[in-house]
């Protein structure tokens, strides 16, 4: 097998494995956007996810960030 070959094998693998574990985060209400890059970057952690247990709750969302205390800081310019 070629190395150009290889490579685009791997690449649609890894983006599969991606979309992959962005749906079992998501239903195992895990964080996507940190398990989409962790299975495009490595898709053995696909087998990891699949073994983590379900969580109860969502975790809680934050809000923006409050910016108060940035504008208190402003007056001593």
């Amino acid at each position: 097998m070629s190395s150009g070959l290889a490579i685009t094998v791997y690449l649609i693998a890894a983006v599969i494995a991606g979309l992959v574990g962005a749906s079992l985060a998501h239903s195992k209400r895990r964080d996507t956007g940190f398990w989409t890059v962790a299975c495009f970057l490595l898709p053995p952690l696909l087998v990891v996810l699949f073994l983590l247990p379900k969580r109860r709750f969502a975790p809680a969302r934050r809000g923006p960030p409050d910016d108060s205390f940035a504008a208190d800081n402003l007056d001593h310019l």
